[in-house]
């Protein structure tokens, strides 16, 4: 006689609950990008596809290893309601922590840019400077010999 596991089932189904909801909260941190960093339609629609694509192939490896390939129904509605119970109760939340974690690294990063500027424009003047006075002391290019004659092997 061949039985369901019907405890396996379960953890199955409660595991696509929590695939469900990790996907929407990549979604969201996905969103936060689009209304923080994101300008173009392009970008909009390539961050998109890469939702989707990531999207896909968690469900593929999911139902690859728990269904042994093999697409239930269960698994499929249990994303969903994962994805939809995250979405209405703790992505507003989480959303409003991920945009002032990527706004405090936006200052975190444009501080240290500035900070490097300060820094290294000095070196990087003084670099340029030392840069033409070598120049001064090479060979002035129009007498070697290579100028002069190079347009004889050059076809």
């Amino acid at each position: 006689m061949h039985g369901v596991d019907v405890s396996a089932q379960i953890v199955t189904f409660l595991l696509s609950l929590a695939l469900g909801a990790v996907l929407c909260l990549f979604y969201d941190i996905l969103r936060v990008l689009h209304m923080t960093s994101v300008n173009g339609f392009a970008e909009v629609v390539v961050s998109d596809l890469i939702f989707w694509l990531v999207a896909a192939m968690a469900t593929y490896c999911f139902l690859l290893i728990r269904c042994l390939g093999q697409i239930r129904f269960y698994v499929l509605f249990g994303i969903l309601v994962g994805f939809l119970a995250v979405h209405f109760t703790v992505s507003s939340v989480f959303m409003k922590i991920m945009r002032f974690v990527f706004n405090a690294l936006s200052a975190v990063s444009g501080f240290i840019r500035k900070t490097a500027l300060l820094i290294f424009s000095p070196i990087i003047r003084f670099l340029k400077k030392l840069s033409f006075k070598v120049k001064k002391f090479l060979q002035d290019k129009a007498g070697l010999l290579y100028n002069c004659f190079g347009s004889l092997f050059v076809k």
